[in-house]
């Protein structure tokens, strides 16, 4: 581990040690601290990441080096419906790329409060549709989500 990954992870720890709670450090600081924590795990170098836009949608393909092309993963990430972005989930599902020799699809919804119900799950459901449209093997799209993201997944369905 680097010195630099040591000291955010320190960081963190003391952080969490003190039991902030979401209404004491505030919106804009919880979302910080998730970017932030993010910067300690870096995607493996056989991933490649390829940056687009699905309508004003920011995406992104993460690929392992070998992955079926008729296997698509959309990963829905997690963050309490108010924080998490491509930043913060990367490295998950870079490892879930990896382990399932799949190609994965991560993007940003709309966060909460800014963008209230449902324009979040607007969002998600674009980009399935994006996919869907644009996959030759719909079918084999599977949805795989962290925390808040399942909430959206589930919705989805």
């Amino acid at each position: 581990m680097s010195d630099k990954t040591s000291h955010i992870l320190s960081a963190i720890l003391r952080h969490l040690k003190s039991q902030p709670t979401f209404k004491s450090v505030g919106i804009k600081s919880y979302r910080n601290l998730l970017e932030k924590s993010a910067l300690a795990f870096k995607p493996g170098k056989s991933i490649i990441g390829e940056s687009f836009c699905i309508k004003t949608i920011e995406a992104q393909w993460l690929m392992p080096l070998h992955y079926s092309e008729k296997r698509i993963i959309m990963f829905i990430h997690g963050g309490g419906y108010i924080a998490g972005s491509i930043n913060s989930h990367r490295d998950l599902a870079s490892r879930i790329a990896v382990a399932s020799d799949a190609k994965v699809l991560i993007f940003n919804y709309r966060l909460a409060p800014e963008h209230p119900f449902p324009k979040g799950f607007c969002d998600v459901r674009d980009v399935y549709q994006w996919l869907a449209d644009n996959f030759r093997h719909p079918h084999k799209i599977s949805l795989v989500a962290d925390s808040a993201g399942a909430g959206l997944g589930l919705a989805l369905l």
